[in-house]
């Protein structure tokens, strides 16, 4: 698949407007329903299990960009023909006791479950996926696939914490509150910094030390006691985990472990995670029962 292929709402389309008007008309002469997902990871999973006579998925660019577009939706006043749907990650929401809305599909998260376990399609993947064939790939055939998630969920979570604690504060306080500028930025090759490579532990103390530099003063011991709390709350794994630092801290994982890892990016080892993800993945998805319900079938092969 080409990056020419994957068409986003940018490339689509010139505003809201516009492509819920199109995406209406398309249903009216064609019966193709439209799925607006929110990133690519997305649009390259589920657009390889569907007709796209059928339904044509088109990535968004961001949650909030679904969100702006769904407002557009319901303002439309034209919402009695089920030709679009919006598909995007659960997130924190829960965590943050946010409403989901009920026209939303939350991915992999299904409204029966209790609690989140994959608060997005990366951690999904990870989890469902056939990890050994992945690991053999890299030529990494003694490590074991039960302690290396272990290592992915408890290293996610040391970080994840401290994000949704930021989040609750941004919340609560506003605009008054300044998001961490260090977590915002905390990706892949700042991760390494915080992170030992021998025991796979979050050096939190280092982390704590770093975000201090930066914060607010009168935030600080919320925040702190915001993320020991929630550390506490949601034991459940991965809860607390979000799929860039995990796919992040698996890049540098097999960096560290093998040859093949070092010139790879985190969106080659995304690209590798959908190469071995199989048929049984979408069919544990939210997605996929919503479109079954409403009478559109997967493509499944005997390959897929």
């Amino acid at each position: 698949m080409s990056e020419k292929d994957i068409r986003t709402v940018k490339d689509f389309c010139c505003d809201m407007t516009t492509i819920l008007s199109t995406s209406r008309l398309l249903f009216q002469s064609t019966s193709i329903v439209t799925v607006l997902v929110e990133g690519k990871t997305d649009w390259i999973f589920f657009n390889h299990y569907y007709d796209v006579n059928k339904v044509r998925f088109i990535y968004a660019k961001g949650k909030e960009k679904i969100k702006e577009i769904y407002t557009t939706y319901c303002n439309s006043m034209i919402i009695n023909q089920r030709y679009i749907y919006f598909c995007v990650d659960i997130d924190w929401d829960i965590v943050l006791k946010l409403e989901l809305k009920k026209d939303f599909i939350y991915n992999v998260y299904h409204p029966d479950t209790i609690k989140p376990h994959f608060n997005d399609l990366e951690i999904f993947l990870i989890n469902n996926i056939n990890l050994r064939k992945l690991l053999n790939s890299f030529e990494l055939m003694d490590i074991d696939q039960s302690w290396l998630l272990n290592i992915l969920e408890c290293t996610s979570r040391s970080i994840g914490k401290f994000r949704v604690a930021d989040q609750m504060l941004r919340i609560k306080y506003g605009k008054e509150y300044k998001s961490n500028q260090l977590l915002s930025n905390l990706e892949m090759g700042k991760i390494s910094k915080y992170l030992n490579q021998n025991t796979w532990v979050i050096n939190e103390d280092l982390l704590k030390i770093e975000m201090k530099k930066e914060f607010q003063p009168e935030y600080w011991d919320y925040f702190l006691q915001y993320a020991d709390t929630l550390n506490g709350e949601w034991i459940d794994g991965w809860v607390l985990s979000r799929g860039h630092d995990v796919t992040d801290i698996f890049l540098l994982f097999l960096k560290n472990k093998c040859d093949k890892g070092l010139n790879l990016n985190r969106e080659g080892l995304e690209k590798q995670i959908q190469l071995v993800s199989e048929s049984k993945c979408l069919l544990k998805t939210f997605l996929h029962y919503v479109l079954l319900q409403d009478g559109y079938h997967p493509i499944i092969t005997q390959t897929s």
